[in-house]
């Protein structure tokens, strides 16, 4: 946002909040996206002839969301797609949380709010025939594990790639994630089938250093080099294009979508899924689970829908 089309209050207020994500140590693309999302506010504010924090209302709040929502898209006619309307909504928390904790406002205007929930284009989950063509092809347990990380066990990408090799419990089976999404801690259970390529991988891989309280990444190669998502991503390519799948379909994100589908046919209540999931909402996890498209507005939110007849899924 060019500096000069605001006062220097607001821009003072925007390097504030600059300073505080950094500090926070979020990713840079998560950053990225706030400073995005919070500039372009502040410039609603500013046109608004808003020019202190503590002028914003609940109402103008509302209307920055709707202005968000409705506004083109440069020199084209389309209106923002998929998911984005969230990112604006998490930065306004964001932002607004960070100005009451320090005490710049005296009430957070936000806290209380609720929005319309967007989602990204749909997704199709693959089938279980295809999950297990994908083991079949795998060659090493480094293949393995790594399928039994995203679909197994429905870890993000960030997820897996900060797993410490002590966040692996082999004795209660579970997997461990301390920093999940917002922050959010929780503990996922792995499955009997899994177990197997857990022992044979931390054997391989990890051998006597399984035992010591360090801060080993859990996913490593041959070389003891950490595995980040880009790897991941590459080696799950791989291995679809050797199980003669359609590897350009087939990606991290798309595993987890597939585990989560996967697990409410199997009669798993929607709740545990989105627990198993780290959502906050059932509407995301609803999402997850039939493909519902864009606009998703609230009135036609059904959270309890358990039927087959939502999931176009090959079983086969």
């Amino acid at each position: 946002m060019d500096s000069i089309l605001i006062s220097e209050r607001w821009q003072a207020i925007l390097n504030g909040f600059t300073e505080f994500i950094v500090a926070k140590g979020l990713k840079s693309t998560t950053r990225q996206d706030l400073i995005a999302c919070m500039s372009e506010f502040i410039l609603f504010a500013h046109k608004n002839n808003i020019e202190f924090p503590n002028q914003c209302s609940s109402k103008i709040l509302l209307s920055y969301f709707q202005y968000v929502t409705s506004r083109p898209i440069g020199k084209s006619n389309d209106v923002i797609q998929g998911s984005t309307p969230n990112h604006h909504v998490y930065a306004l928390r964001v932002f607004f949380g960070w100005l009451f904790n320090s005490g710049a406002i005296s009430f957070n205007p936000i806290v209380d709010l609720k929005f319309p929930k967007y989602f990204s284009s749909k997704v199709e989950a693959i089938s279980v025939s295809s999950i297990q063509k994908l083991f079949c092809a795998c060659e090493t347990d480094l293949d393995r594990i790594l399928l039994s990380i995203f679909y197994g066990c429905g870890l993000r990408r960030s997820e897996a790639q900060s797993l410490l090799l002590t966040d692996v419990d082999c004795l209660i089976w579970k997997v461990i994630v301390r920093k999940g999404k917002f922050s959010k801690r929780r503990e996922v259970p792995i499955g009997k089938n899994l177990h197997k390529h857990f022992i044979n991988y931390v054997a391989s891989y990890h051998q006597a250093s399984y035992m010591a309280n360090d801060k080993t990444p859990f996913l490593i190669d041959e070389n003891k080099i950490p595995i980040d998502g880009n790897k991941a991503y590459q080696i799950i390519k791989h291995i679809a294009t050797k199980a003669n799948l359609n590897h350009e379909e087939i990606n991290l994100h798309l595993l987890r979508h597939s585990i989560a589908t996967h697990l409410l046919l199997n009669g798993m209540q929607i709740d545990l899924v989105r627990k198993f999931l780290g959502h906050n909402s059932v509407d995301t996890t609803q999402h997850y689970l039939n493909g519902m498209g864009n606009h998703w507005k609230w009135n036609q939110r059904n959270h309890l829908h358990r039927s087959n007849k939502f999931f176009k899924h090959d079983r086969t």
